[in-house]
């Protein structure tokens, strides 16, 4: 009962910043998606994005020729995490300052 009443209420914030914390790890990843994709369909937004810019290891002609479209993606990768921190501002900020207190 205690449980239920005390500590989950406190708990609250400290979990949404965990878990925004975490889904902003796994979102950002570059260097373990880039080892373990077999393919291109595979790939996350910033493992895409970099095989299009650097396709072959330079910077390759093309990749001028699409820098807005290497903008727009990461502008669909910041997205994501923004809404995410607009949904969940207060719980994020209540969880920050909390982490101080006794």
């Amino acid at each position: 009962m205690i449980w239920l009443r005390v500590i989950m209420p406190l708990s609250g914030p400290v979990v949404t910043v965990v878990a925004l914390f975490q889904f902003q790890g796994s979102w950002n990843a570059f260097v373990w998606p880039l080892v373990m994709s077999s393919s291109e369909r595979l790939y996350t937004i910033s493992v895409g994005m970099y095989s299009l810019a650097y396709g072959s290891g330079s910077l390759t002609s093309m990749a001028e020729l699409f820098q807005s479209v290497l903008l727009a993606g990461s502008v669909m990768a910041v997205l994501p995490i923004l809404f995410l921190f607009i949904a969940f501002q207060r719980q994020f900020v209540q969880g920050i300052a909390l982490t101080g207190l006794k």
